[in-house]
Parts: structure tokens; C-alpha cells; sequence
């Protein structure tokens, strides 16, 4: 820019998105979180210490961190600010858009899409006129955000049958709410499934889009050259 132009100087900062980092002990977050800031004063990303969690991971971990009572009761006395760097421990966290956490998160994680999933359904409900309208929506929006839940939270016989019953009840009565009897409608289910191109409706089915996608990884599985992947 010329002399004459003015100028200011900008200041980027970035956030980066779920990081994570693992600790031998929670003794060790005061450290991580220092080393994090000297990180972030180079690259400009920002770690939001008061958005973060921590988990225990693995078999006895509430054991495993007791271990060393006897010998960390001198650092009881540690400052005030100390303590206030801590991170507080949690039974689950979000991240990576899943539930993670140190025991089977699949319940929680299916349940949280299910929320999500009736907070992004209720204009639909409420806009739709038509069992063929809410089927299109139910293919576009519900099936594609628990097959992403089911990579990473597989989920029970139970899990599968509430879930198609709530997918069956979003289409033919507006409501994605888990009804308590299997819904109605004027077809049975088997043709309901169906395309219309074949008299059907098109409601999808999440036991049948779980197999077609277990029975997809299976396949690249078997065929890949990877033996890391085999």
C-alpha cells in the first residue's frame, strides 16, 4: 500500500475444531494447556478451555487415577490458580459430531441424533401435507444422519426397531416422536417400502439401509489390498 493509503494491521484468530488431547494423568492438563498456548501464540488457533472436557478412557479408570492418592496429597495445596486451569471431568463428549466417552456411548449417542433429528423435522412436520413429501425428507434427512451415527455407534435389535418406528411415524402421521404402537397406514409396511415407481411409497427402512451398508463394507474389506484395512 502507498504512504498516503491508510493501513491497519489485522488480527486472525482461529479456532480449531474437536481437538483432542490424551494425558497419562489429569495432573498433567495445567502442562498440555501451557503447551497449547505457546502453540496457539505461533499459529493463532485458540484452544476455549471453558468448552473443554475430559474423559477418563479405559477398563478402571477411576482406579488408575487414585493410584498415586497418597503421593499427590502434598499437591492439594496447590494455587487457586492451578485449580482453575483444571478441565472437568465428564461421562461423555461430543466429538467429531459422536458421543465419545469411557463406557458405550451407543444409547446416549442414538438419542441425541433422535433429538437432533425432532428439532430439524419440526418445521417438516408442520409444512407437509403428504405421506409421499415427508417419505422424500426422511431419505434425505433422517436415514443419512443415523447411518452416521451407526459407523461409529452400531446399534442394538431395540435401537433398529424404535428407529424405523419413528421413521414410519414422521411419515405417516407428521410426528417423529416414538410412538408407542407400530404405526398405520393405508399400505402395509412390505409395499410402503417399496419405490413408487413399483406402487410403493418409498418410506425407507434403517434395517435395510444398515444392511446394505454392512453388506457395502464387507465387500471393500474383502476386495481391498491393504492388509491394514483387511
Amino acid at each position: 500500500m502507498g504512504k498516503d493509503e491508510r493501513a491497519s494491521n489485522l488480527i486472525v484468530a482461529g479456532y480449531a475444531d474437536d481437538t483432542a488431547i490424551y494425558l497419562q494423568h489429569r495432573r498433567m492438563q495445567k502442562a498440555a494447556i501451557q503447551a497449547v498456548g505457546r502453540f496457539s501464540a505461533v499459529s493463532g488457533l485458540k484452544l476455549n478451555v471453558a468448552k473443554s472436557s475430559a474423559i477418563v478412557l479405559g477398563p478402571g479408570g477411576e482406579q488408575q487415577q487414585d493410584i498415586h492418592t497418597e503421593a499427590n496429597e502434598a499437591a492439594d495445596d496447590k494455587k487457586e490458580e492451578d485449580r482453575e486451569q483444571e478441565v472437568a471431568v465428564t461421562e461423555e463428549v461430543r466429538y467429531l459430531g459422536l458421543i465419545a466417552g469411557p463406557r458405550d456411548t451407543t444409547e446416549v449417542a442414538w438419542k441425541k441424533a433422535y433429538g437432533m433429528l425432532t428439532v430439524q423435522l419440526a418445521l417438516a412436520e408442520l409444512k407437509t401435507n403428504t405421506v409421499a413429501q415427508r417419505a422424500l425428507i426422511a431419505t434425505a434427512v433422517i436415514v443419512p444422519k443415523l447411518l452416521y451415527v451407526a459407523r461409529n455407534a452400531w446399534p442394538t435389535d431395540d435401537i433398529i426397531k424404535v428407529a424405523d418406528l419413528r421413521i414410519r411415524n414422521f411419515v405417516w402421521h407428521a410426528s417423529f416422536a416414538a410412538p408407542e404402537s407400530a404405526p398405520i397406514g393405508w399400505v402395509k409396511r412390505e409395499l410402503a417400502e417399496q419405490p413408487t415407481s413399483n406402487g410403493g411409497v418409498g418410506i425407507p427402512s434403517i434395517q435395510t439401509e444398515l444392511l446394505a451398508m454392512s453388506a457395502t463394507m464387507v465387500g471393500k474389506w474383502g476386495l481391498s489390498q491393504n492388509p491394514q484395512i483387511q
